[in-house]
């Protein structure tokens, strides 16, 4: 029988929260273990920003500077401009600075407005990616991602708890002081101890508010017809449906999000089988046609369904084929391309 681990904390998620933790408590000399049952850290966007405080303990912790470095280009304009339509007319526009003029700008600043670092525009999956190669790089901290909590028991001086490999195999012992339960809304930390969700969720308001449809995409077209000044936040407002895209990367890589009315279906299945023009409808400002061609990424990364009040009841569907599928594609060899309308499909 393998022996138990001892460890000072015991970690149940890898998201941001649990790996800052790690590196907080890795530079005091405290040792950790971080449990999360995905393979790795996040593939798809998830927040797409950084505030300011954030950038400071960054900052604080020395690689800031790393941090900025990633996601759009340093000088990719970071503005968030509204659109009746992206191929319509442009509402107005709140102008921000790029990466590289952030460096600078925040050196002007003074009274109220000071502060040490300036809010940057990056995925979470980049700072995620950064966050673990620090938390890694500490003595006494062991990340493991692929190993999931499987339970746990108050044993009055310590916690007792059983961790699993997600590829099975034989079920690990840790001992560990304290536990961190940073695995997400629907913690299963949280669940085992009974501790319930404050609020109220499920509000419905007639345009700003509900469920909300996500698509990871790459559209490597859209600049080349997009007629209006770059952005980072493009916000589609029109009496037929809210929705707003961000730049992951300033050159193909978007997170698109469009308001789910009532009646309509949000959750894709086990499969999708919507076609490219129930996609139309979805996003309301695009066609997407597929084209034969060398084998290349699909143009749909990822999608879910995601409530703007609360977690999402069922989890994100994730595709990684090299292929769209057989609902959206015909032939064998795809790839996708997208070109951008101005009219919203009823």
């Amino acid at each position: 029988m393998t022996d138990p681990v001892h460890t000072d904390v015991l970690i149940a998620g890898g998201g941001p929260c649990g790996l800052m933790l790690a590196n907080e408590l890795g530079r005091r000399g405290i040792r950790c273990l971080l449990v999360d049952p995905k393979p790795g850290t996040a593939f798809n966007p998830q927040a797409n920003a950084t505030q300011a405080r954030t950038m400071e303990h960054f900052r604080r912790l020395g690689f800031a500077g790393e941090i900025r470095a990633q996601g759009l280009p340093a000088d990719h304009p970071t503005d968030i401009a509204y659109f009746t339509r992206y191929t319509g007319h442009e509402l107005a526009r709140l102008q921000l600075p790029t990466a590289a003029q952030a460096v600078t700008k925040i050196k002007t600043m003074d009274g109220s407005w000071s502060a040490a670092e300036l809010p940057h525009r990056v995925s979470q999956k980049f700072v995620e990616t950064t966050l673990r190669r620090q938390a890694e790089a500490l003595p006494g901290i062991d990340v493991r991602y692929g190993w999931a909590l499987e339970s746990f028991e108050d044993g009055g001086s310590h916690v007792q708890a059983r961790v699993q490999a997600s590829a099975g195999g034989a079920a690990l012992d840790v001992h560990a002081a304290y536990l961190v339960g940073a695995d997400g809304p629907r913690s299963a930390v949280r669940s085992t101890l009974g501790i319930a969700w404050d609020g109220a969720s499920g509000v419905k308001r007639e345009f700003m508010g509900g469920k909300m449809f996500a698509v990871y995409l790459r559209a490597p077209d859209f600049y080349g017809v997009f007629p209006h000044a770059r952005a980072w936040m493009y916000v589609s407002v029109n009496p037929q449906r809210r929705a707003f895209m961000a730049s992951v990367d300033g050159q193909s890589e978007f997170a698109f999000h469009a308001a789910v009315h009532e009646g309509e279906d949000a959750e894709p299945g086990p499969r999708p089988t919507r076609s490219a023009s129930s996609m139309k409808r979805w996003a309301g400002i695009w066609r997407s046609r597929c084209c034969r061609s060398a084998p290349g990424p699909p143009g749909i990364l990822w999608w879910r369904r995601v409530s703007s009040a609360a977690a999402s009841s069922s989890p994100a569907t994730q595709r990684t084929c090299s292929r769209p599928p057989a609902a959206w594609a015909t032939t064998r060899r795809w790839k996708t391309r997208s070109t951008w309308a101005g009219s919203w499909p009823r």
